[in-house]
């Protein structure tokens, strides 16, 4: 799912569908940005990256995948099954004889954008984004909150309060079902 489908998704769970949004697009942005960090590290995605050598003995993991790395699983050319390294923070340092022929690492890393979220998480991103959002309203109060809940009918801020607890507990439920279910996202293909 796109993001701006995904700030849809969020938009009809808060009923904020008309002109005159209660949340810009922005905060919603930033809260559906948030759920996707919080995925890790319990849910990761499997990435693989190949590297040409040019003699390095260390590489930068999060340059190298674009995104934090959680884990390295293994390091290995056509012909050799894996080569001797450490990982020391961001860096994958080669411990051994440094690969003489192209390499693939294969490790876990976070989920850069809701783009790469599978469908069973996006749906508690976006619960995720929406129980954030409620909760920003709730603490912010004002005029924004008067509004909301005078279009909103008999609720009160309290309510809302509720509301945006029980949806960020499903948000962790989920991703905890997800973690046992399935520990990581993708195969190496």
């Amino acid at each position: 799912m796109d993001s701006a489908t995904a700030l849809g998704h969020v938009r009809a769970l808060l009923q904020d569908t008309g002109k005159d949004h209660v949340w810009r697009d922005p905060l919603l942005t930033f809260f559906l940005e948030e759920a996707v960090n919080r995925l890790a590290p319990e849910c990761a995605l499997r990435s693989r990256e190949a590297v040409t050598p040019a003699g390095e003995t260390e590489l930068s993991l999060t340059t190298l995948f674009g995104a934090p790395v959680i884990a390295v699983e293994q390091v290995k050319t056509a012909d050799t099954d894996s080569f001797s390294y450490d990982i020391f923070g961001d860096a994958i340092i080669f411990t051994g004889d440094l690969p003489a022929e192209p390499y693939t690492i294969y490790a876990l890393r976070e989920f850069v954008d809701i783009t790469e979220v599978p469908r069973t998480l996006v749906d508690a991103c976006v619960y995720y984004a929406a129980g954030r959002a409620f909760r920003w309203l709730v603490n912010r109060g004002g005029a924004g909150l008067r509004r909301y809940l005078d279009e909103q009918g008999e609720l009160e801020a309290a309510e809302l309060s509720d509301v945006a607890a029980s949806y960020e507990t499903d948000y962790f439920a989920r991703r905890s079902e997800l973690a046992t279910a399935q520990t990581m996202v993708g195969t190496w293909g």
